[in-house]
């Protein structure tokens, strides 16, 4: 009994123990510790998305077959073994994505595709027939017509 309640006080004293490490490390690397400059911000290129907004794009872009279409492919046929250009279809969905960049430094559309290929691969992750969703999606036939597949010589 006694060496239960050991365990449970040695538990609790390191939960407290990282709060309270936790806590003076955000306050250390807060800026209002670190003494940036409003000016010092602005060049750091924190302008803030609007989570709504991002959200709202994202859900939109969610039920684009040829904005997630692509990304399930891509990675049925990585889990497939099958060798794509990553880099191409990457700069293709970029350049679809384009249009949502609104910033100087052009990052919404970027961090849109961050969060789709995300989700994508996370829809094949809990898939089980791979092969079979492969075939019903016509993946093949789009990566050839994508030119996607890497051509083997």
């Amino acid at each position: 009994m006694k060496l239960k309640l050991i365990r449970q006080l040695n538990r609790y004293t390191l939960l407290m123990t990282g709060l309270l490490l936790g806590l003076v490390l955000s306050y250390l690397l807060s800026p209002q510790f670190t003494q940036m400059s409003p000016k010092d911000e602005a060049n750091t290129g924190s302008e803030q998305l609007d989570p709504y907004q991002f959200m709202r794009h994202s859900q939109h872009l969610l039920r684009r077959t040829e904005i997630i279409e692509p990304l399930i492919c891509a990675k049925l046929a990585s889990d497939l073994s099958i060798e794509i250009d990553a880099t191409k279809l990457h700069q293709g969905l970029e350049k679809q994505l384009a249009p949502f960049n609104q910033d100087k430094d052009k990052q919404q559309g970027r961090y849109l595709l961050i969060y789709l290929k995300g989700y994508a691969y996370g829809l094949v992750h809990g898939l089980d027939d791979k092969e079979g969703i492969f075939n019903a999606l016509k993946c093949q036939r789009w990566l050839e017509e994508s030119e996607a597949i890497k051509l083997l010589i």
